[in-house]
């Protein structure tokens, strides 16, 4: 009966990371079982993590111009690579919303030293200009090809999220819920108008935008060069961020 259980308890550990983590964490996972596991489920945690969301400008041009086969393809072809650039940068993809890729850094393991909490806002950073440069790298393929192009903008925020997971026994999602996901989805579209008219003026040669919060960029130390938009009161907050 343990055997029993503890292949079921194993299965659901890699049903819901086996695909999306390293077979080292999804082993050191399995080990740490009792803390992270309540029963079939990852027992929910308070973490302090990096979440990015990110949306496709392009999409809809590009659904008016394609059959049902060749839009799902080109989305496809979009969602694949980007989802390698962040799984090869420690990312976890969780979630596709449309057009749009939702993907924490600092998860399943939690993060207990504010050293690795700088580092998987980094590492976000990072990832974030490598997805940019993939998207480049696709928009002249897809050129080439005579397909559509698109552009991307990606939101950062660092902070704590409920994390766990959602669903039926059959049909389970670990994700990450909270204030810091919502944050990042705010900055992620954040005055998209003005950045569409970037795009224009720069007659498509501005490919990709990143917004980062303070809370994030307090962790990036001198790696990157920024700039400031000053302090703004995202949609649905009521307190300026920065």
């Amino acid at each position: 009966e343990v055997t029993r259980r503890q292949r079921a308890e194993r299965a659901a550990v890699m049903d819901l990371f086996g695909r999306y983590v390293s077979r080292g964490v999804a082993q050191e996972l399995w080990s740490r079982r009792e803390e992270f596991m309540e029963g079939s489920r990852p027992r929910p945690q308070r973490l302090a993590i990096t979440a990015m969301l990110t949306d496709l400008k392009g999409y809809t041009t590009a659904a008016e111009s394609m059959d049902p086969s060749e839009l799902m393809d080109w989305v496809n072809e979009y969602m694949d690579v980007m989802t390698r650039v962040i799984e090869a940068h420690g990312g976890f993809v969780d979630d596709y919303t449309g057009d749009g890729i939702k993907a924490n850094f600092g998860v399943p393991i939690g993060r207990s030293d504010p050293t690795q909490v700088a580092y998987d806002a980094r590492t976000a950073v990072h990832c974030a200009l490598a997805m940019g440069r993939a998207l480049e790298s696709l928009d002249e393929d897809w050129q080439a090809r005579g397909l559509p192009t698109a552009r991307m903008r990606i939101g950062l925020h660092t902070g704590e999220a409920v994390v766990g997971s959602l669903g039926s026994a059959q049909r389970m999602k670990y994700t990450t819920v909270g204030d810091t996901v919502n944050t990042a989805a705010r900055l992620e579209s954040f005055r998209k108008e003005e950045f569409e008219d970037e795009v224009h003026a720069a007659r498509g040669r501005a490919v990709f935008r990143i917004l980062t919060s303070d809370a994030t960029r307090a962790h990036l130390g001198e790696a990157f060069v920024l700039q400031s938009l000053g302090e703004h009161v995202l949609r649905g907050r009521g307190k300026p961020i920065g």
